[in-house]
């Protein structure tokens, strides 16, 4: 690399030793090795501190042949390099075109996604709401046609206000409450109450059992029971029936605060009956479905 720095001793001319460098006291038989070691920055510190001036021209040396292979005309738009200003010139011409077309498609690939996205937004609107329509429409005919038909086969039915007022509790109900729970017992109450009359004279039919969808009869019209309004109105009162009949049971059995056995009766029908909100008006019509099946009038 420079030829003062690095000098050959007398060392050199036996045939294990090649390249020697006295200023770094570094020797080799190998080539490879050599020139690492020429290239190391022990090395080349201590030519630089020797021969500055050398450096100097080097360096400048291959700073012009990097500026000499550096293209010198650079398309911003796209990165393409030239060696002419007219090239590159040439070169703008088409690429802004180009860049132009680019932006334009872009546009209108985006206005094209847009309008795309919204038709089936649009589109699975309308579905939906036909489909609801279709629902609604179904379930208005459905209801028109069993309105029609109860108001056909069942206009002698008692209305649900005259039923409810008809149902008597008695002693044997308010044990059979204790015995089986709130649930079972209204739902016994009201299948007893029930079953007493013929099925075209019931004020409920249902018209759906896993939807507990009910039709009642009252004020002389059969309608769609909806949200079961009228049927947890019925529960109700039948709750209430049942401790107005706890208190026929305190006068039926005088003694029952002194007698053991009458008093763990009487406890017990007091935390099955009037404990508040202890009932579940949906399972007691659950329970109610299968004696006023509408289908039962139907076949």
């Amino acid at each position: 690399m420079f030829p003062i720095c690095i000098q050959m001793s007398q060392k050199s001319r036996k045939k294990s030793q090649k390249f020697y460098c006295i200023e770094c006291d570094y020797s080799t038989s190998r080539k490879n090795d050599w020139n690492k070691h020429l290239n190391t920055k022990k090395h080349n510190e201590k030519c630089f501190q020797m021969f500055p001036k050398c450096f100097q021209k080097v360096a400048k040396k291959s700073q012009k042949n990097v500026l000499k292979d550096k293209p010198l005309f650079l398309c911003k738009d796209c990165g393409k390099t030239y060696k002419t200003r007219a090239g590159l010139w040439k070169h703008k011409k088409k690429c802004q075109d180009v860049k132009q077309e680019m932006s334009d498609l872009k546009e209108s690939v985006e206005k094209m996604t847009l309008q795309m996205t919204k038709l089936v937004t649009d589109n699975q609107i309308t579905t939906n709401n036909i489909q609801n329509m279709q629902g609604s429409t179904f379930n208005n005919q459905q209801n028109i046609s069993i309105n029609l038909y109860l108001n056909e086969k069942c206009k002698g039915a008692l209305n649900l206000t005259d039923f409810v007022e008809n149902i008597k509790v008695t002693l044997e109900d308010l044990k059979y409450s204790k015995d089986n729970g709130l649930e079972n017992g209204v739902t016994n109450i009201i299948r007893n109450q029930l079953m007493d009359l013929k099925p075209t004279e019931r004020p409920i039919h249902c018209s759906d059992k896993d939807k507990l969808q009910f039709y009642i009869k009252d004020k002389d019209e059969w309608k769609e029971d909806k949200s079961n309004k009228e049927m947890k109105k019925t529960i109700s009162q039948v709750e209430r029936k049942q401790v107005f009949q706890l208190k026929e049971w305190e006068k039926a059995h005088p003694t029952y605060l002194t007698d053991e056995n009458l008093y763990i009766t009487w406890q017990s029908m007091i935390h099955k009956i009037m404990h508040p909100n202890i009932v579940n008006q949906d399972t007691v019509e659950k329970n109610l479905t299968d004696i006023v099946d509408i289908n039962d009038i139907m076949d």
